[in-house]
């Protein structure tokens, strides 16, 4: 059984539960193994040598299983595989949010500066840069800039 073949009724269900793994992982800082153990613990049911998955999240004594909601050992794989994959993007989502991404005016201005530096165009978009570290490449650039006219004084100086 694959995830993907599931009946959508039961992917919500799952999709819900995953999403709640995820965000108790970035919010603890768990491991994969970690919340994927708490997940299982919380959500299947093993009777009768089946697997089945526990929509209300809590164990009873005699729990009410659902047979549309039998899961095999490839379901759990391909679950553990989607948690680590959202647990990923997730992840990327909120360093996105929390780093200070510079700005494009500012990243329009270190490309001028390049530009004027060297007399060559460069994008400085290929890569995602702070606001601290465009900072520091502009005031490099502008140090350098200023030290190429002062030397081109002092030759015109000279002469």
């Amino acid at each position: 059984m694959e995830y993907e073949t599931l009946p959508l009724k039961f992917k919500r269900k799952l999709n819900g539960s995953i999403s709640a793994v995820v965000n108790n992982m970035i919010e603890n800082k768990l491991s994969l193994m970690e919340a994927y153990k708490n997940w299982y613990r919380k959500k299947v049911y093993e009777l009768d040598n089946s697997i089945y998955y526990n929509e209300y999240g809590y164990k009873k004594e005699i729990p009410d299983v659902k047979k549309e909601y039998e899961m095999d050992k490839e379901l759990l794989n391909d679950i553990k595989k989607i948690i680590c994959k959202r647990y990923k993007r997730a992840l990327r989502k909120k360093r996105k949010k929390e780093s200070n991404n510079a700005t494009d005016k500012q990243l329009t201005y270190a490309e001028k500066l390049y530009e004027d530096c060297y007399k060559k165009k460069v994008s400085f978009r290929d890569k995602i840069y702070t606001k601290e570290e465009i900072k520091k490449i502009t005031e490099d650039l502008k140090e350098e800039l200023e030290y190429g006219k002062i030397i081109e004084v002092n030759f015109e100086k000279a002469k």
